[in-house]
C-alpha cells in the first residue's frame, strides 16, 4: 500500500499496466523506493529536531533553582531595576507592539528606534542605550536601504555594520522549522538587545489571524525575546477596521508588555502609548515626517499646526506652485493671490515671512522681485530634524504657538501632493 501511495505522490500511473515490461516496472519501483527513503530521512530529521528541543527544555528545567523564584518583600524591593532601551519609550525584557493602519508610517517609527539604538543617538531627546539590533524585514530588505541612508544623512550618524543586521525576508512563526531554529541561534550568538519583526502578519504563516492559532505565534515571539541579551522583541502590526487594536486575535495585545499606536494625519504622526505594563500610559509623542533624500525621516513637533496660523502662507505657496514655481514677477503673483483671497497688505507680509524662512527665493532685484520656490534638492540640508524632546504631556510652548511655521513643517505642508505620491511608492 505504501508503494502505491508513494507512486501517486510522484504522479506515476498504477504499476503493472498491460503494456509495462519488467524493466519499466523495476525502474518505477526504484523511483518510488528512493522517494520513500527521502521521506524517511526527512521524518528522522524532524523527529530529531523535536527531541532536541524537548531535551533543551528539560535541561533548562533541571538547571532551574526553583527556590530562587520565591522572594520575600525585602528581596522583591531590592531587585535591580533594568535600564530601558529608550527612556520612557522601550523597556528591556519586553514584548512590544507598534500598531497602525496601512501607510501610517509605523515602519518608519520602528526603524527610527532601531537606528537610534544601533548608534546610541537619543530618540527625539530620549536617551537610547546602544545595543545591537536585528531587523526582520518580512516584506524584504530592499526598501530599507534608502530609509537607512536617509536616516544617516538626516542625523549625521553612520551605523556600524556590527550594530544593525537585517534579515531579508519573513519566516513562519506559526509552524516553525529550521528557519526559526536558525533565527534563535542568530539572536543568541549576536547578543541582540532588540529584535524587530516587521510585520506580524508576514511571520504568521497560515495561522488564522482571528483565532487562538495566533497564540502560537505570540509564544514564539517570546521565545525570540528569551534569546536576546536582556532585550526586547518589537512586533509591527496592522490595526483593525476601527483603528483601535491590533488586527485579529485579542491575545496579540493582551500578552504585550507595551503597546504603541501610530495615527497619521497627512505628514503628522501621533504616537500614543496605549499600554505600559509597568508604568503610566496615555502619553502622546507628536512627530513630523520629513522628506529626506529619496525617503522620509521623523522629527519631533508640537502637533498639528492651527489652521489659522498657516492659511495665508499655504495659499500663497499654492498659488505660486500652480502658476509658475520657477519664477513669477511679484506684481502678477499679487494679483493672483488677491483673487485667491489674500489682501494686498497680507500678501507683502506673507512674502516677507516666507522669504526670511527660505521657503521662497527672489530671482529678480529688490525693486523688481521675481518669487520662486527653490528646488527640493537645494533645501534638503534644511530638512534635518531637530533633536528636541517632544512634550509628552501634550502642552505647547510659546514657540510652538507662533504663527510662523518651521521650514520643515511648511515645506512639507506645501508639498503635500508631491510627498504623498512618493510615499505611496514606499508605504509602511
Amino acid at each position: 500500500m505504501t508503494e502505491y501511495a508513494d507512486a501517486n505522490a510522484l504522479g506515476l500511473a498504477p504499476m503493472g499496466g498491460p503494456n509495462e515490461d519488467d524493466e519499466d516496472l523495476a525502474r518505477r519501483l526504484e523511483l518510488v523506493r528512493d522517494h520513500r527513503r527521502q521521506v524517511d530521512i526527512e521524518k528522522g530529521r524532524i523527529l530529531a529536531r523535536e527531541q532536541a528541543h524537548a531535551e533543551i527544555r528539560a535541561d533548562k528545567v533541571a538547571d532551574t533553582d526553583f527556590a530562587s523564584l520565591y522572594l520575600s518583600r525585602s528581596q522583591l524591593l531590592n531587585m535591580p531595576t533594568p535600564q530601558p532601551l529608550i527612556d520612557n519609550v522601550l523597556p528591556r525584557h519586553s514584548y512590544v507592539i507598534l500598531r497602525g493602519r496601512d501607510q501610517s508610517f509605523k515602519s518608519f517609527v520602528a526603524l527610527d528606534w532601531a537606528c537610534c539604538l544601533a548608534t546610541g543617538k537619543p530618540w527625539q531627546g530620549h536617551t537610547a542605550k546602544p545595543t545591537p539590533v536585528l531587523y526582520v524585514a518580512g516584506e524584504g530588505g530592499y526598501g530599507l536601504a534608502r530609509r537607512i541612508e536617509a536616516w544617516e544623512y538626516a542625523w549625521s550618524h553612520l551605523i556600524d555594520d556590527r550594530m544593525l543586521t537585517v534579515r531579508n525576508g519573513a519566516l513562519d512563526l506559526h509552524r516553525p522549522g529550521p528557519a526559526f531554529d536558525d533565527l534563535l541561534d542568530v539572536v543568541r550568538r549576536g547578543q541582540y538587545g532588540l529584535v524587530v519583526i516587521d510585520t506580524l502578519r508576514r511571520v504568521s504563516g497560515n495561522a488564522d489571524g482571528n483565532s487562538s492559532e495566533m497564540g502560537v505565534v505570540v509564544d514564539n515571539l517570546d521565545r525570540i525575546r528569551q534569546e536576546t541579551t536582556d532585550g526586547t522583541v518589537l512586533a509591527v502590526a496592522h490595526t483593525d477596521k476601527g483603528d483601535n487594536d491590533a488586527r485579529g486575535y485579542s491575545g496579540i495585545e493582551d500578552d504585550a508588555d507595551v503597546v504603541w499606536s501610530v495615527k497619521r494625519d497627512d505628514m503628522y504622526l501621533a504616537l500614543e502609548l496605549a499600554k505600559m505594563k509597568d508604568g503610566p500610559d496615555g502619553r502622546t509623542v507628536h512627530l513630523l515626517a520629513n522628506k529626506t533624500l529619496d525617503s522620509l525621516t521623523l522629527s519631533a513637533t508640537g502637533g498639528l499646526p492651527k489652521p489659522n496660523t498657516t492659511e495665508s502662507q499655504i495659499k500663497f505657496l499654492d498659488v505660486l506652485r500652480a502658476s509658475d514655481p520657477d519664477g513669477m514677477p511679484s506684481g502678477r503673483l499679487m494679483s493672483l493671490c488677491t483673487a485667491a483671497g489674500i489682501g494686498e497688505s497680507t500678501y507683502y507680509r506673507v512674502a516677507r515671512e516666507l522669504a526670511e524662512a527660505g521657503h521662497i527665493v527672489n530671482l529678480g532685484t529688490q525693486q523688481r522681485k521675481v518669487w520662486a520656490i527653490p528646488p527640493i534638492e537645494d533645501r534638503s540640508h534644511d530638512l534635518s530634524p531637530q533633536e528636541t524632546a517632544p512634550d509628552l504631556g501634550g502642552s505647547h510652548n510659546s514657540h510652538d504657538s507662533q504663527p510662523a511655521l518651521s521650514l520643515t513643517t511648511l515645506t512639507l505642508t506645501s508639498l503635500k501632493g508631491e510627498s504623498e505620491r512618493e510615499v505611496r511608492e514606499d508605504p509602511s
